[in-house]
């Protein structure tokens, strides 16, 4: 009796462990970089300008921060880009401060658009000193510099989680824009 709970008990401890330091599903491209990419086909008809509109509204409310920017924008290329960064919760003992930076395009034709999220670079700071970096998110070695190999999941995993929320949210307030009737 004492065996099988010697056993279990390894076994959950085990289990545990090896779930506390998993890593999130981090949506890679083809040469390993984060890259999120969604395509949403729009249920009525509407004009290029229409879905501009709607976009850049969409976007002055998501990323409304002096950090976050539109670096290009061109209604009749059909597209817009810019870049937003993402805060993470404090880690070490709420001695850093976590950044991502990511680049965002939005390109718009024919009653459809597509928004591709790209990793640019990631930062952490604390009071004495900050270090960076411009690899790829996927990379373990990344985060190594100023953060454990765990908290460095649970931070690219935290930065995703809001990417894709700020998509979703993005997608929401365009959708609201583009069914704004004459009753204001």
């Amino acid at each position: 009796m004492k065996k099988i709970t010697l056993i279990l008990i390894s076994a959950f401890f085990l289990f545990n462990l090896s779930n506390a330091n998993a890593q999130c599903d981090l949506p890679l491209n083809e040469d390993g970089e984060y890259e999120v990419q969604e395509v949403v086909k729009l249920d009525a008809t509407y004009s290029d300008s229409e879905i501009y509109g709607a976009a850049m509204f969409a976007l002055a409310e998501v990323f409304n921060s002096a950090e976050d920017i539109i670096d290009v924008e061109n209604e009749k290329l059909g597209y817009i880009h810019g870049q937003f960064s993402t805060k993470s919760e404090p880690f070490s003992m709420g001695m850093w401060n976590s950044y991502f930076t990511f680049s965002i395009r939005f390109e718009f034709k024919d009653s459809r658009y597509r928004i591709t999220v790209r990793y640019m670079h990631h930062k952490a700071i604390r009071p004495e000193s900050e270090c960076s970096c411009p690899n790829k998110l996927s990379e373990i070695k990344c985060g190594s510099y100023c953060l454990t190999k765990g908290k460095w999941n649970d931070q690219k995993c935290e930065a995703n989680k809001q990417v894709l929320g700020a998509i979703e949210e993005i997608k929401t307030l365009i959708s609201k824009n583009l069914t704004v009737g004459d009753n204001w």
